[in-house]
């Protein structure tokens, strides 16, 4: 994922420049590095001279917030160079130079910005820069969640603010009010993407850790009856078939805190799902290898079938990093593991390339960036096993805003 002048692309293979990517992944292996890993100095080196490179110029971007219950466009300065700023800092490697620019211009900083290149100036040792910069409270405001470039969005940009906080100024009275704000978002939300979870959860770490070790152990039940018992030490993993569908119960002894994660995924046993199409809709037909049509989900044992998978915004909007997903039945095996990899099927005239393809045993994964043009993805499966089989829903998700995605055509798929 290298390039040649140390930038990381966004997707493995890829052949251009994440900006973003490459300031977000030099900062994580720095704190990998401070936490005890090993990690590749060179890969490190090669980043901040990308970094450097970078700050050759004085970059600048324009960013939506909402004010007076109406969307207006603002020019800031450009967070991935501020991230960027503060990220050699942390490096021990600041740009003194930029970063008084952009302090002596601090009306084209956005809030978390502020935060950002005043925990810069304080890593350098100027705290007076610092206390210049930082808000001395955090305003509310709302900006438009980004599905590309900086992925910002309100929680993502709250989370960067605590982290940096934390890291240069941890006696702040602004950090446990905004670490609860945080932590409320987290549990009120039903959607959060990458950038919001990493940094939220590097926050709350971070701050969980400043309030010391303590003596915890706890007892985990389900319906009353004891299924775990966490030692305070190592994590404790549950089995799922201990888990019953009635009440669970953690009882909590000594001082510290104690944090329970559930991840569930998969499709319902019963098939049960909702069809839906949020800005997005996503379908998948199936054809035989000579182009017709075929007609229901009753399929020959060795027959050759070819996926359509079709995408389109509902508005006409650009939404930039769509997943696509589709769950194949089990009586299916994918034939062709390369997506262009399709002989003898001249009558496709409509095929689109994806940004990236990830093939696995029960699914296919595409990801894109779709418009105001339908786009059309083609696969080969082949129908090897008879039987009746479930298949699962396709759906598709923008990775960076929940709220947009599309989820149809589950059912069962019979193979004679």
């Amino acid at each position: 994922m290298q390039q040649y002048n140390g930038a990381l692309s966004y997707w493995p293979g890829g052949y251009y420049e994440s900006y973003w990517g490459t300031v977000y992944a030099t900062h994580f292996l720095l704190e990998a590095k401070k936490a005890g890993y090993e990690v590749n100095q060179q890969i490190i080196d090669r980043c901040i001279g990308y970094l450097n490179y970078k700050n050759a110029q004085k970059l600048t971007e324009n960013a939506w917030y909402m004010v007076n219950g109406q969307w207006i466009t603002r020019t800031i300065a450009d967070r991935s160079q501020i991230y960027g700023l503060y990220v050699l800092a942390v490096a021990g490697k600041p740009n003194k130079s930029l970063m008084n620019h952009f302090k002596a211009n601090s009306d084209l900083l956005s809030t978390d910005s502020k935060y950002l290149l005043g925990a810069a100036f304080a890593l350098t040792g100027d705290l007076a820069s610092y206390k210049k910069l930082a808000p001395m409270t955090y305003p509310s405001e709302s900006t438009r969640s980004e599905f590309a470039g900086n992925f910002a969005s309100d929680m993502r940009n709250l989370a960067i603010s605590v982290n940096t906080l934390i890291d240069v100024d941890p006696t702040n009275s602004q950090i446990p009010a905004l670490t609860r704000l945080l932590s409320t978002q987290l549990k009120s939300r039903y959607y959060h993407n990458t950038q919001e979870l990493v940094f939220t959860l590097l926050a709350l770490g971070k701050m969980n850790r400043s309030l010391g070790d303590g003596s915890v152990n706890a007892i985990l039940k389900s319906d009353g009856k004891i299924i775990g018992r966490f030692d305070g030490k190592s994590d404790l993993k549950i089995r799922r078939k201990d888990l019953t569908s009635g009440n669970l119960e953690i009882e909590v002894n000594g001082k510290g805190n104690v944090y329970l994660f559930a991840e569930v995924s998969g499709i319902d046993s019963k098939g049960n799902f909702e069809e839906k199409d949020n800005f997005l809709q996503v379908r998948r037909s199936f054809y035989t290898r000579f182009g017709q049509p075929h007609n229901g989900t009753t399929f020959k044992q060795n027959e050759l079938i070819v996926v359509r998978v079709s995408i389109s915004s509902l508005n006409g909007s650009r939404i930039e990093n769509v997943a696509i997903t589709d769950m194949l039945p089990a009586g299916f095996e994918i034939e062709n593991p390369r997506l262009n990899d399709l002989p003898q099927m001249d009558w496709i005239k409509d095929k689109h390339t994806p940004n990236h393809y990830d093939f696995r045993d029960d699914r296919v994964n595409l990801y894109t960036d779709i418009s105001n043009n339908t786009k059309y993805f083609y696969f080969l499966v082949r129908a090897v096993s008879r039987g009746t089989f479930r298949m699962g829903p396709i759906g598709a998700d923008a990775m960076y805003n929940g709220e947009y995605h599309s989820y149809h055509g589950g059912g069962t798929v019979v193979i004679e």
